[in-house]
């Protein structure tokens, strides 16, 4: 048993140790020898609250989990033609499948076309470019979420025998409670937070980034019926010189330096970005700045130059990424977009 005392100050530096063992569990000579030893500063405190006002406006993707149940090919036509208001798709399987459902048959039918919409994934936002977007069933229409019996009521008959399949299928494989029902359904699953409805009436441009990976990757979405997915966070903005401010801001090498102490380290590198970038003092677009109107045009210079690159058919999305930073830095607006985004942080 023990008591909480009252917290001291910090200590002003700590003792870092840095270095590869030469194997797991060696011994202390062994660590002696392979470690180095420095004294630091105290690290910075993350505190999550957020610097930036932008920090409350920035949302997350919806979870379109299992993904064999949303995202879909299409099938071909059969010899009696396709219903164009009702093609026939697949669900469609990869190699990010988990356990359980890389083991569930992916659901197969005619889905409304209404309903079939494009969805930006992580892989999908390159430097100021959106990448490839992939095709998913998105079950909702005007704010409202439809679960199969919804869906019949509202006539949506193949809709209604997609979700069905798709419900029994997450509810017999999906994680139980102690008197066997499932802990969440799938229309909570896919709406959890309404990180789907409300991105369903959408009115503005947008700005998406990636949640995740070693470098971020910030473009500006024009489809307000394009779904964001939850490997990426949106906002909506007030004009277009918003969204390319924010964007050159989030691309900028400038702000990748400052958010890498606060990232969660993996086995190899930091991986995820989230909210730690409105951790940074990033003030709201204000088009009577200078600074802020200079960064805008800057963005736009840089979306001219990603969009003339030219990208290969089947090009990893992580090359083609390089290839559009390594044209933003040959035609020198990266660097000039660093230094501009430097002086918006001071220092």
């Amino acid at each position: 048993f023990g008591r909480r005392e009252p917290a001291g100050r910090l200590p002003s530096r700590i003792a870092r140790f840095a270095g590869t063992l030469p194997r797991r569990d060696a011994r202390e000579p062994e660590a002696d020898r392979a470690l180095r030893r420095v004294s630091e500063p105290w690290p910075p405190v993350t505190t999550l609250e957020g610097a930036s006002p932008y920090r409350a406006r920035f949302h997350n993707g919806a979870n379109l989990f299992p993904r064999r149940f949303f995202f879909v090919e299409r099938q071909p036509a059969s010899r009696l033609g396709e219903n164009p208001n009702a093609p026939r798709v697949r669900g469609r399987v990869g190699p990010l499948d988990r356990m359980p459902w890389r083991n569930v048959e992916p659901p197969r039918g005619a889905v409304e076309s209404k309903f079939l919409r494009m969805v930006v994934l992580g892989e999908s936002v390159g430097p100021y470019r959106l990448l490839n977007t992939a095709l998913a069933v998105v079950p909702a229409m005007n704010e409202q979420v439809f679960d199969a019996i919804a869906a019949s009521n509202a006539g949506y008959r193949h809709l209604s025998a997609w979700m069905r399949d798709i419900q029994d299928k997450w509810n017999e494989h999906c994680s139980k409670r102690s008197d066997g029902r499932p802990r969440m359904t799938l229309p909570q699953q896919f709406n959890h937070m309404r990180k789907l409805s409300a991105q369903l009436h959408i009115q503005g441009t947008r700005v998406v980034y990636t949640a995740s990976g070693t470098l971020i990757s910030a473009a500006v979405l024009d489809d307000p019926d394009t779904v964001v997915e939850h490997a990426a966070y949106w906002i909506t903005t007030r004009q277009v010189e918003e969204a390319r401010y924010l964007s050159a801001i989030l691309n900028s090498a400038t702000v990748l330096r400052r958010i890498i102490p606060m990232q969660p380290r993996g086995w190899r590198d930091p991986r995820h970005f989230d909210n730690l970038v409105w951790e940074l003092p990033i003030l709201e677009f204000d088009a009577r700045e200078a600074l802020h109107a200079e960064l805008a045009e800057a963005a736009a210079e840089a979306e001219r130059v990603a969009a003339a690159v030219e990208l290969a058919e089947g090009m990893h999305f992580m090359r083609q990424r390089r290839a559009i930073r390594d044209a933003l830095a040959a035609d020198g607006i990266a660097a000039r977009i660093d230094a501009l985004v430097a002086r918006l942080l001071g220092g």
